[in-house]
């Protein structure tokens, strides 16, 4: 079974530097001019807050590698130094040595 990431993570402390003034140019807008426009302000603070906790939600470790057999692991070798990585392809002959 996958384990699946966190919904959320935890902000950035550097989120609160937008956050805090906004929330307060929220208040005083609330309080004085247009509850409107402060309330605005408001949901977009959270938003901010809420998409700085998702961005920063931790990563999920992958799975531990099950370990074999070191011999099992091995590959053949090759004692004629035509392995699969210089096999000649047909064809094609090779240079005489000199």
């Amino acid at each position: 079974m996958m384990s699946r990431r966190p919904l959320m993570g935890l902000p950035d402390p550097y989120c609160f530097l937008a956050i805090g003034p906004l929330a307060l140019i929220a208040v005083v807008t609330i309080s004085s001019a247009s509850p409107v426009i402060g309330f605005a302000a408001i949901v977009l603070a959270v938003l901010i807050l809420l998409f700085e906790c998702w961005v920063n939600r931790p990563e999920v470790a992958p799975p531990r590698p099950v370990r074999r057999h070191a011999a099992a692991a091995r590959r053949p070798i090759v004692r004629d130094g035509r392995g699969p990585a210089n096999r000649i392809p047909p064809g094609i002959r090779p240079h005489p040595r000199r």
